[in-house]
C-alpha cells in the first residue's frame, strides 16, 4: 500500500529502489522498473492532469492507489532485481529478509546520467559540521561504490555544502555526533537545464573513504578546503643551493591542489598467493609507487596480512584525467602481474578499470567541445 502511494504521488519515476535496514554496499538492495510493467500508468498520468494542483490530496489519488495496488504484487514478484544474488538467490528470499528486518524504498532519479557524490562529515559536539572529504563515486557494478574520484567535481562546492551542513544539523538535532557519510545524487532534470541534487543514503560511522583520505593527507600534508572544494597541499621550499638548476625556484612549483582515487576495498583472490616484499618489487619493477618530494603517486593500504585478497589503494596526482590514468594503469598492471589465461582469479580490478576508461573517454568528449565552443567564440 505505501509504495502504491509512492507511485501515485510520482507518476514520473520509473524505477523504485528498495534497502534492508542493516545491510551495506548494496548487499541488501533490489529494484524495480514499476511503471515499465504497470498497464494503468497512461491513465494514472490522464488522471494527474485532471486534477492539476489537486493532485497531491488523498481523495484525488485514492481511484488510481487502488489500480496500481491491484497490480503491484504480481510486477513486484516477476520484475524485482536483487543486486547481490550470493546473498538473496530469489525474489522470495530478500522479500522475506525485507519485511522481517524493515527497510526502506527509495525513488531512483529519472534520469539516465547520473552521478552520486559521497561526503565525509564530522558532527562535534557543540553542533559545528565539518566537512572532511567529497567524492564521486566510481562504481564497478550496479548499486556498489568501489572507488571514489576526490575532490568532487559534479556540482558547484557552495551549493553541496550548504546540503552537508543542513544534512550535518538534522543529524546533531538527533543526537548523533561523530563522523558520518552523506550519500547524494546529481543529475539534470528531464526538460530542464537545472540540475539536482537529492540526499540517499546516510552511514553513521567512519568509514573506509574517511580512514584512506586521512592517510592521503598524512602523507601529502594537505588539507580538504571547504571553501573552494579542492584538496589543497602546502607548497615546497627550493633550496638556494639547487635553484641553479631552474630558471626561477617558482618555475618548479607544482599546483598547490591535487586530486586523488581513494579505492579502499580493492579485491583480487591472487594476491592471496603474493607476498607483499614480492608484490612491492613487482610495483617498483613498473615504476608505481609514491614521489615524496611531488607528492605525486600511489599508495597502498594493507588490509589484513594473512588474507592478502583484500588491498587498499590511493592514487594522487595534479589533475584528474592523470589520476585516473594512473589508477587504472595501476589496476591493470598489478591484475596482469598476477594473473594468467588459466587463473585470473576472481577480482573487481577490471571492472574498475573499464568503468574509468568510461569516464576517461566522457572527460575527452567534455574536453572536445569546450575546444570547439572556445573556437566558435574566437
Amino acid at each position: 500500500e505505501l509504495l502504491s502511494s509512492l507511485v501515485a504521488s510520482n507518476l514520473n519515476i520509473k524505477r523504485w529502489v528498495f534497502k534492508i535496514d542493516g545491510e551495506f554496499d548494496g548487499r541488501g538492495t533490489a529494484y524495480c522498473d514499476v511503471t515499465q510493467f504497470l498497464s494503468c500508468h497512461k491513465w494514472a498520468l490522464k488522471q494527474a492532469e485532471r486534477y492539476g494542483s489537486k493532485w497531491g490530496k488523498r481523495w484525488a489519488q485514492e481511484p488510481t492507489i487502488i489500480k496500481i495496488y491491484s497490480e503491484l504484487p504480481e510486477i513486484i514478484y516477476n520484475n524485482l532485481k536483487v543486486v547481490n544474488r550470493t546473498l538473496f538467490p530469489s525474489i522470495d528470499k530478500f522479500l522475506v529478509a525485507f519485511t522481517k528486518s524493515g527497510g526502506v524504498i527509495e525513488a531512483c532519479p529519472p534520469s539516465d546520467d547520473v552521478t552520486c557524490i559521497t561526503v565525509d562529515m564530522f558532527v562535534d559536539p557543540t553542533g559545528n559540521v565539518e566537512i572532511r572529504n567529497t567524492g564521486d563515486q566510481i562504481r564497478a557494478t550496479e548499486f556498489q561504490t568501489w572507488a571514489i574520484s576526490s575532490p568532487q567535481t559534479s556540482i558547484a562546492p557552495i551549493r553541496l555544502h550548504s546540503n552537508c551542513v543542513a544534512v550535518g544539523k538534522a543529524c546533531y538535532d538527533r543526537a548523533i555526533i561523530g563522523y558520518v557519510s552523506a550519500t547524494f545524487a546529481t543529475f539534470m532534470l528531464p526538460g530542464s537545464e537545472e540540475q539536482q541534487l537529492w540526499a540517499i543514503d546516510l552511514k553513521i560511522q567512519y568509514t573506509d573513504t574517511m580512514a584512506l583520505a586521512n592517510v592521503l593527507q598524512y602523507v601529502t600534508g594537505g588539507r580538504f578546503d571547504t571553501a573552494t572544494g579542492l584538496f589543497k597541499i602546502p607548497p615546497y621550499k627550493v633550496m638556494p643551493e639547487l635553484s641553479s638548476r631552474f630558471k626561477s625556484p617558482k618555475e618548479r612549483q607544482p599546483p598547490n591542489f591535487r586530486f586523488a582515487i581513494l579505492a579502499p576495498r580493492l579485491f583480487h583472490s591472487n594476491l592471496s598467493l603474493v607476498h607483499y616484499s614480492v608484490f612491492f618489487q613487482m610495483c617498483r619493477a613498473h615504476h608505481i609507487g609514491y614521489d615524496i618530494r611531488e607528492r605525486e603517486g600511489a599508495i597502498f593500504t594493507l588490509i589484513d596480512s594473512y588474507k592478502r585478497d583484500l588491498l587498499g589503494m590511493a592514487v594522487v596526482e595534479p589533475d584528474l584525467p592523470k589520476a585516473l590514468k594512473t589508477f587504472q594503469r595501476n589496476l591493470t598492471t598489478v591484475h596482469q602481474e598476477i594473473s594468467s589465461a588459466n587463473m585470473p582469479g576472481r577480482n573487481n580490478f577490471l571492472a574498475l578499470a573499464a568503468e574509468v576508461d568510461k569516464i576517461l573517454s566522457s572527460l575527452n568528449v567534455d574536453q572536445e567541445g569546450e575546444n570547439e565552443g572556445e573556437k566558435e567564440k574566437k
